[in-house]
């Protein structure tokens, strides 16, 4: 997802790398320039595939898991006076796993 911020407030499909960073599941997108990370909320309908996604992320040795979430992207600015994707912070709300493609070796 090179330009999201044409894509907030519409529900889309994002393929990344699930991770998990301290307080949060992401999905990082490294399609776009440098790397996009986009936080996953709502999860709570979808315990069991958070539950999954995590147990294969451990799995991996932390080293991440290939997945594709849809929901609705949403943003907030984190730099004020700043315009640029890395001054946002990308949010999939209500998340839903769609597919798990591949484990990163």
């Amino acid at each position: 997802m090179s330009r999201p911020e044409a894509f907030v407030g519409n529900r889309v499909i994002v393929r990344g790398l699930f991770a998990l960073v301290p307080h949060a599941r992401v999905l990082l997108d490294t399609s776009c320039h440098g790397e996009l990370e986009i936080h996953l909320a709502d999860l709570g309908g979808a315990l069991n595939s958070d539950r999954k996604m995590t147990r294969l992320f451990h799995r991996t040795g932390n080293a991440g898991v290939r997945a594709v979430y849809s929901g609705a992207l949403r943003s907030s600015q984190v730099i004020a006076g700043c315009a640029e994707t890395q001054c946002f912070a990308y949010t999939l709300v209500d998340a839903k796993l769609e597919s798990v493609e591949w484990m990163v070796q």
